[in-house]
């Protein structure tokens, strides 16, 4: 039995046994299942997690541009929801992005990885910048079904490098116009940069000194205070020091440095900046000074006569050797107080001689004053005053000579004469009485004789000591940095300096007695006057501005000081004149005068510019209301207004004629853009000439010098030829009898030096344009009027006043500059300086569409204008052709109406020029609303910032005003067909 169920049991227990092996197989595979899934789960989580915590923006696509995934991030950054995106394509790429994200998502699905700074939208309407990292995911199989993209919000980042940029530009354009040399200097004390001042002083440039460190212009005895200067400055501190520096040529310089330090935000040095003040001149200003006070000190020290100097009050500031020696006190005693030496009986006169010494009389006054110890001087005097720099009144200087020997001589002699009339007189006295009195007379006589020739021994000395006093004066005389020159009573060249001669040119050899004729004929009325009232008078000339001829023939500006001098009886003698050459300071002078004229000139017509430009806009809205009804009114023809059509013609013609006014005024304001395109100026004058040569008549011959290697520019060749046209029909204008017309071209560069008579003008390349005529031109007065809107010369009914304003503005709308050149019977030229582009400019927008018959349409319209006659007008066309109108006069009336009825409405007409909220914040609002809304913007303005700003912001056109209805349903039309 156990063999037969051994055996008939045998394949089923080994089959048993195989099912029990796959069971557990089973099951362990189960078990690494569940473990997988987990696992799965698990990582899921995490990459959710991460995902989530993610400070950046996260979103996923799939191959359909549908949104998979949001994170957190990207909901507080956007502002949209999660269930606002997912599932959905939600477009929020603004329109200058979407060619370049297109392409980014093409290379994605292609494979690749992307990285790179964009723009996008917030649901609120705002715009960021962002970095976006783009790449693909693949399913197991390695197919690519979807994109992940991570945004990164670099808008605070953009808006501190931009705003770092401009502090940087800013701070080098002041460095830059600084008039003092600066250098700024690395962390290790490597120049990396110099300000044009610091090359103007040390000859040296930027690309010579970049790198190197500041040793290389120290000199070697100026090595150590610059090392600690340069220790104390990386320390922190703000140093000052006077030094010395090496010039590129070997010239040292006196100079004084300021330096200081630039940190960075984390505190640490990032360079050191060192502002250099040349003191070379300053030094020897002050060592000539005080050379010059030196040897005045010594020539008053050497005078034998006593001599003070007082100040404006009376004070005390200087005494000589002379003077203590004679009276007995010293500086010291006297410095900053008035001497009280005057007795009481010479007051009255010492305060006269002190009147007419400060009213500029030199006085000569014998009088008496007392010594420290008590003694009465007589002695004579001298005053005169002396100025300060501002010419102002410092002190007067007073010379005494003791007289009291003389005075006592006089007395004596005077005391026996009339002894000797009283012994003559007496006839009864005896005669040896006589005889002994005669004797002794005579011996007194010969004591007196005696005493006389010990006083002319005395003279003769001060003699000598006045030669050697005067060689003192000659010497001070030629030092003089002024030109001087000293004449005699009848106008003779007694005296000059060597400083005459450097300034005129001629010596003292050739003008020695013979009078001077330097003296334009212009100022000789004048001249002659001053001399009279210097020598006949005794006025002094001080600071007078007039003109003198040199030797060579140049005519110099010069400021004039004159003053009569008097021999040593006190009779007038001759002149003195001093003379300063101010040329340079007049001239400089004169270009401030007139650079500022232009500068004044220029903002007038800026100004005048701005105010036209108000006027036309006016003028803009008028008469697109009156050219509407006209169009409406030519089309009414079921109305019975056949008839009147030629009337009506007429009256759209005109309607015409005041917008071409209108644009005038706006060419001359800069407010219509030209369409500028690359083009050759001579071909475009040789196409003009052409037609101006049937129209010019005949008696006047036109003339062409065109320059053969014309360079190109960027311009707008329809409105150079109404520029052509207009200075043209000027110059015939002005040659009713015939003349000579002329039309020039040429290449001009314009350098900084040049550039500076031009203030309009920066330095670069330019194409010179100009039209003369042999006219009658134009006065002074008339000229600086003549770009003016509605000024003009012609008779009334001969000319608009617009056509050198609307030259001005398209030359000035070219980013060119116009002058004019004219005088009375001289004929006038305009020359016209056109800019020359870098590289090639790409037209300014596509050519206006070929015009089409009016199209018909369904749509809703919401109109919006501040004018009520031109939302009535457009509202009456528009539904003429089928479609159906909103109207609002402002933009907060047009977003109201677009948040109730946004869904259906098709299109948008929106002014720009409304008040309130105005048409550029209605425009970014709806936008907001829905940012697929189509938006039509009409202004009278072609070139306002404003159209740009909203062509970024999604307008989809641009109409300008006064427009044609037809135009502006074609317009309509062409808009609403375009896919959303």
């Amino acid at each position: 039995m156990k063999q037969e169920g051994s055996t008939s049991g045998g394949p089923f227990l080994e089959e048993l046994e195989r099912l029990r092996r796959e069971l557990a197989q089973a099951r362990e595979a189960a078990a690494r299942q569940r473990q997988t899934e987990e696992a799965l789960r698990d990582s899921e989580a995490r990459y959710r997690l991460l995902f989530e915590s993610s400070p950046d923006a996260m979103v996923l696509y799939d191959s359909e541009g549908r949104v998979l995934y949001v994170n957190q991030a990207f909901v507080d950054t956007y502002g949209w929801s999660r269930e606002e995106w997912l599932g959905r394509r939600v477009d929020f790429v603004p329109s200058a992005e979407r060619e370049k994200t297109t392409q980014v998502i093409a290379n994605t699905l292609d494979g690749r990885k992307s990285e790179f700074e964009t723009r996008r939208l917030t649901k609120d309407g705002r715009r960021l910048d962002v970095l976006l990292t783009v790449a693909p995911f693949n399913d197991p199989r390695g197919e690519i079904t979807g994109i992940y993209v991570i945004h990164r919000d670099i808008t605070a980042k953009k808006r501190a490098e931009a705003a770092l940029a401009e502090s940087e530009a800013r701070y080098r354009q002041l460095l830059d116009a600084s008039p003092n040399p600066i250098a700024v200097y690395d962390r290790q004390g490597r120049v990396n940069y110099l300000n044009p001042a610091f090359e103007q002083l040390y000859g040296w440039s930027l690309e010579e000194l970049r790198g190197r460190r500041i040793e290389n212009f120290v000199p070697p005895d100026q090595a150590g205070l610059t090392a600690q200067a340069w220790e104390r400055t990386l320390a922190g501190e703000k140093v000052s020091l006077e030094t010395k520096r090496l010039t590129k040529d070997g010239r040292i310089l006196d100079v004084l440095l300021q330096t200081s330090i630039v940190q960075g935000g984390d505190g640490q040095l990032l360079a050191s900046i060192v502002t250099h003040q040349d003191l070379t001149e300053h030094k020897r200003a002050e060592a000539a000074l005080v050379e010059s006070q030196r040897r005045y000190r010594q020539l008053l020290d050497a005078s034998p006569d006593p001599i003070t100097v007082y100040d404006h009050q009376g004070k005390v500031t200087y005494i000589n050797p002379a003077f203590q020696q004679a009276f007995g006190w010293s500086l010291e005693e006297l410095a900053g107080r008035g001497i009280d030496f005057v007795p009481l009986h010479e007051q009255e006169r010492t305060r006269d001689a002190v009147l007419r010494t400060l009213e500029g009389e030199n006085v000569l006054l014998e009088s008496q004053r007392l010594t420290k110890d008590g003694r009465l001087l007589d002695i004579q005097l001298k005053t005169a005053i002396f100025t300060g720099p501002d010419g102002q009144l410092a002190g007067d200087i007073v010379i005494y000579r003791d007289i009291s020997e003389r005075k006592k001589a006089e007395e004596e002699l005077k005391r026996h004469r009339d002894h000797l009339e009283e012994l003559v007189a007496d006839g009864t006295q005896e005669l040896r009485q006589a005889n002994q009195k005669l004797r002794q007379e005579i011996a007194e006589h010969r004591r007196t004789s005696q005493a006389l020739r010990a006083a002319e021994a005395s003279y003769r000395l001060l003699y000598e000591e006045s030669r050697r006093v005067g060689a003192l004066y000659r010497s001070l005389f030629n030092s003089s940095a002024d030109a001087i020159i000293v004449y005699d009573l009848e106008g003779r060249v007694q005296f000059l300096n060597q400083a005459f001669t450097q300034v005129f040119g001629w010596t003292q050899e050739e003008l020695a007695g013979r009078s001077l004729g330097f003296v334009p004929e212009a100022e000789a009325e004048t001249t002659r006057q001053r001399v009279r009232e210097v020598v006949d008078l005794g006025q002094a000339q001080r600071g007078v501005q007039t003109r003198r001829y040199t030797k060579d023939g140049r005519l110099l500006e010069v400021e004039i000081s004159a003053s009569r001098f008097e021999d040593h009886l006190d009779r007038p003698a001759g002149m003195v004149v001093i003379i300063r050459d101010t040329t340079e300071r007049v001239r400089a002078q004169q270009e401030k005068e007139r650079l500022e004229g232009q500068l004044s000139q220029a903002l007038k017509m800026e100004a005048v510019g701005v105010l036209a430009s108000g006027i036309a806009h006016d003028f803009n809205n008028i008469l697109q209301v009156v050219s509407g009804y006209l169009q409406l009114m030519m089309m009414a023809k079921e109305r019975g207004l056949d008839h009147f059509l030629p009337q009506l013609r007429q009256m759209d013609r005109l309607v015409n004629r005041g917008a071409e006014l209108v644009r005038g005024l706006l060419t001359f304001g800069r407010k219509v853009r030209p369409r500028l395109a690359p083009l050759s100026l001579n071909q475009v004058i040789g196409q003009i000439v052409a037609v101006l040569r049937r129209t010019i008549p005949p008696m006047i011959s036109m003339e062409t010098r065109l320059a053969p290697d014309l360079w190109e520019i960027a311009g707008d060749a329809n409105q150079l030829e109404h520029l052509l046209v207009n200075l043209a029909g000027n110059a015939r204008d002005a040659m009713p009898q015939g003349g000579r017309l002329l039309i020039e071209t040429g290449n001009q560069s314009w350098d900084e030096l040049s550039a500076k008579n031009h203030p309009e003008m920066t330095p670069g390349d330019y194409v010179l344009f100009r039209v003369s005529d042999s006219g009658q031109g134009m006065d002074q007065a008339i000229l600086p009027h003549i770009f003016e809107p509605f000024f003009t010369t012609k008779e009334v009914g001969q000319g608009t006043g617009l056509g050198l304003s609307t030259v001005y503005g398209i030359v000035k709308g070219h980013g060119g500059y116009i002058s004019c050149y004219s005088s009375p019977a001289q004929g006038t030229s305009f020359s016209i300086y056109l800019p020359v582009p870098a590289a090639p400019r790409a037209l300014a927008g596509d050519a206006p569409p070929a015009p089409q018959a009016a199209p018909m349409g369904r749509e809703t319209i919401l109109l919006v204008d501040d004018e009520p006659a031109i939302v009535e007008v457009a509202r009456e066309m528009l539904e003429r052709h089928g479609y159906r109108v909103l109207e609002a006069t402002s933009g907060e009336q047009a977003l109201e109406a677009y948040a109730q009825d946004g869904p259906g409405v098709d299109l948008v007409i929106l002014d720009l020029g409304m008040p309130g909220m105005g048409g550029q914040r209605a425009l970014e609002e709806i936008m907001a609303l829905n940012p697929r809304a189509k938006v039509i913007v009409a202004s009278g303005y072609t070139d306002n910032p404003q159209i740009e700003r909203c062509r970024a912001s999604g307008a989809a056109e641009f109409i300008a005003k006064p427009y044609r209805l037809l135009d502006m349903l074609q317009t309509v039309r062409q808009v609403l067909d375009r896919p959303a």
